[in-house]
């Protein structure tokens, strides 16, 4: 299996488009460019994103990616925040944790925050461009195109 963990906060909307549309808003635009990584690799969308922790945001998400087709097929688990080491629960944590339990033969996690990195298969976003059409030509790579 081939997994995106996906971020929805400056990867699929930006500053610019929060300032116009507001907090609830996924751009369409951007969504597309994650359908084609899709379509063009096979991989499954596992969110990431604190918008997992909250049920109507996990729904705009949800009707976001339905509007091409995508589904969700899982979230990563929300670990208790806390101090540890000198430094609070990170990202790449939860997707640790979740991939621990998994077969995943590649995957990319995409997001515009460090807190996510794991070496290799972090695609960092700016967030105030979100995704691009270039980051995702370099997704698929990563992934291989099916």
């Amino acid at each position: 299996m081939k997994v995106i963990f996906l971020d929805i906060d400056g990867v699929l909307n930006t500053p610019k488009t929060i300032r116009k549309f507001g907090f609830d808003f996924i751009d369409d635009i951007l969504v597309a460019l994650v359908a084609r990584i899709c379509r063009e690799t096979g991989a499954k969308i596992v969110i990431s994103s604190s918008w997992r922790t909250e049920e109507k945001d996990l729904n705009i998400a949800r009707q976001a990616l339905e509007r091409h087709n995508l589904e969700i097929h899982a979230c990563t688990p929300v670990i208790k925040r806390e101090w540890k080491e000198g430094c609070w629960v990170k990202r790449h944590e939860e997707i640790t944790a979740w991939l621990s339990e998994k077969e995943v033969e590649r995957f990319v996690i995409l997001d515009d925050l460090k807190d996510a990195c794991i070496e290799g298969s972090f695609f960092q976003t700016d967030e105030e461009k979100g995704l691009t059409a270039d980051m995702a030509e370099k997704i698929m790579d990563h992934l291989g195109r099916i």
